[in-house]
């Protein structure tokens, strides 16, 4: 997938031309490049692990997605992150359902339930777009922060309708970050994880949530 992302990060703000490549149940593969294709920034996620490269600082992130939750005490995993940029969180209706969660009645567009048992974790807040299967907007709350996704367009690829413009909006203490994608349509076509090299010199960031 080719498109632009909308990146703002406290401070910062710029626009940058992305790829993304996507084996489902596998892994994701994110480059940022916002300057004569030179990529700034590497994202791989995969179901056990997230890894984070930063070329022009020299810095790296590799852990698990329970070191993450624990940092955001957001209730976010390689599914999570799968379901929202190929289904819309289509499996999480599915979900939903599964867990004999019903759909909002007549006259009401919205739905509120707690993953989980402790406290900590994750309220999410559903409200339904135009048809019963759709969401237009997620939002993810803790104690620490909070995650509004905003699903604005889609398009149909191979009976599929993928997120094509969507907003996701994370907040926690001393961090506001905001990322607007659009996406061209995709190539369907088989490809194959690049290695994940971390050069020498780099140096392993911590967690500042």
């Amino acid at each position: 997938m080719e498109g632009t992302w909308n990146i703002a990060y406290n401070q910062y703000d710029f626009a940058s031309p992305v790829s993304m490549m996507v084996q489902q149940g596998e892994w994701i593969w994110v480059s940022v490049r916002p300057a004569l294709g030179i990529e700034v920034i590497r994202l791989i996620l995969k179901p056990d692990s997230v890894w984070m490269i930063s070329r022009p600082s020299k810095n790296y992130w590799s852990g698990t997605w329970d070191q993450l939750q624990k940092s955001l005490q957001l209730d976010l995993d390689y599914r999570w992150f799968e379901d929202a940029l190929l289904h819309g969180h289509g499996s999480l209706i599915e979900g939903l359902q599964r867990a004999r969660i019903e759909y909002p009645k007549a006259g009401s567009d919205s739905l509120v339930f707690t993953k989980g048992v402790d406290s900590s974790l994750s309220t999410v807040s559903v409200r339904w777009g135009k048809f019963p299967a759709k969401i237009h907007h997620l939002s993810m709350q803790s104690r620490r922060g909070n995650l509004d996704v905003e699903y604005l367009q889609s398009i149909e690829v191979a009976s599929v309708a993928l997120p094509s413009k969507m907003s996701l909006a994370l907040h926690a203490p001393g961090h506001k970050a905001l990322l607007r994608m659009h996406w061209k349509t995709p190539a369907l076509e088989a490809v194959a994880l690049p290695p994940i090299k971390i050069p020498t010199d780099y140096r392993k960031l911590k967690l500042g949530f």
